[in-house]
């Protein structure tokens, strides 16, 4: 799918950025969406992910420099299970798309009560703005702000725990496409740039996914 890039200034890209997406989470519409903690299942597809990054770099702690998640439980976790003897730094320009309205009710009761929404949504994914919430071009403001604040720090290697909502948007902004099928939970997208720049970059893109190992 080709879509129009964001007219951003020239940015940085850091020696390694490593995006995870967190484990699978409950499903429990009672309490707030960012209060899920990860599953049984999705503990269990972290340590997985944990296995393939240690084995990919012989360590996790030792390799990374900078650890930083989302603020929601779901991530938090997923740090904590990747490497918990380091600090995880809390950046709310991570955090997942915000569908607003529409992501606070149960599936079936989407289709029931926005209809309009799941049908716009069919047709452009990308685009679409659910009520108070954030189409996947607003993400890009959020992730244009975290981008600015590494700046000065491009020698580093981030491990950044996050959505699937953040990284299509991210995948978009650098990459020029757009992911039209499912990240997967625990699925692992790693960035090694040279030249350090992301507008029309050319990084060493690995992708791994649990359906994989």
């Amino acid at each position: 799918m080709k879509i129009s890039q964001p007219k951003f200034s020239r940015l940085s890209m850091p020696r390694n950025l490593t995006l995870i997406r967190h484990g699978e989470n409950i499903d429990d519409f009672s309490i707030p969406n960012h209060t899920l903690p990860l599953s049984a299942k999705g503990i269990e597809t972290i340590e997985m992910s944990r296995d393939f990054l240690f084995k990919k770099f012989g360590g996790i702690a030792t390799f990374y420099d900078m650890f930083l998640t989302s603020p929601y439980i779901r991530t938090r976790q997923t740090g904590q299970i990747l490497s918990p003897e380091t600090y995880w730094s809390i950046d709310g320009n991570l955090s997942e798309r915000n569908w607003g309205e529409y992501g606070a009710l149960a599936p079936k009761l989407r289709n029931v009560q926005y209809p309009e929404v799941t049908a716009q949504l069919k047709r452009d994914y990308y685009h679409t703005r659910p009520p108070s919430g954030e189409s996947i071009i607003d993400v890009w403001a959020r992730q244009k702000k975290f981008l600015e604040s590494i700046e000065d720090a491009r020698d580093k290697r981030y491990l950044i725990s996050t959505h699937g909502g953040f990284m299509k948007a991210f995948q978009l902004m650098v990459e020029g496409c757009a992911n039209e099928g499912v990240i997967e939970n625990g699925e692992i997208w790693i960035y090694e740039n040279d030249d350090k720049t992301i507008i029309k970059p050319s990084p060493r893109i690995t992708r791994s996914s649990p359906l994989q190992r």
